[in-house]
């Protein structure tokens, strides 16, 4: 009976709390293209094309900077989508001139069903990062072009600057994690239906 009640408490307390920590962020985690033609000029705002650099240098959301996909997922033995170390990954942020303060929507294709995955994984890889306000955009690239918005082939170079991690370890489980909430906590496979 105690410990029900306990949890109860717990719980309401978590409901209330919850809204800080969406307060926390300067942006949506999700942003429209509405959105990011108005900020556009925003000198936190950092575009993150994660596209290949032929699709980049072909037409581009002005100002975007291009980081491949493969830069912050990599393979590892049989593994997909794999942390890459943290010092490349840190390379990576600290290359395009992002920093703890910068506003970042990560741009890529949404064509096919793995390329709309690509955005989510960067964006989760950025949070990881310490990068609090790090955003998708609705409907990626192919929605800025859907709606006729402007594009640029110009190649952005940006001045890198070091970036040093505020690793957020709790977005990170790993096996014996997993193994011990078995039974006690829900767990969801997001795996293609023919692939479970």
């Amino acid at each position: 009976m105690r410990k029900t009640r306990w949890l109860k408490v717990l719980l309401v307390l978590a409901l209330l709390f919850l809204p800080l920590t969406v307060m926390a962020r300067d942006m949506d985690p999700i942003v429209s293209t509405n959105w990011l033609q108005d900020n556009l000029s925003n000198p936190k705002l950092v575009i993150v094309d994660v596209r290949k650099t032929e699709e980049y240098k072909a037409g581009h959301i002005p100002g975007a900077v291009n980081v491949f996909y493969g830069s912050w997922a990599i393979k590892k033995g049989d593994l997909l989508n794999e942390l890459p170390p943290l010092d490349d990954l840190m390379d990576a942020i600290g290359s395009v001139g992002i920093g703890k303060a910068s506003w970042v929507v990560v741009v890529g294709k949404t064509e096919k069903i793995p390329d709309q995955f690509d955005m989510t994984r960067v964006a989760w890889t950025l949070k990881f990062a310490g990068i609090e306000n790090a955003s998708i955009l609705n409907g990626g690239q192919d929605q800025w072009i859907k709606e006729k918005r402007a594009l640029s082939q110009e190649m952005v170079k940006v001045k890198a600057k070091p970036y040093q991690a505020m690793v957020n370890k709790n977005l990170f489980v790993d096996k014996k994690y997993v193994l011990a909430k078995l039974g006690t906590a829900t767990i969801v496979d997001p795996k293609f239906p023919t692939k479970l």
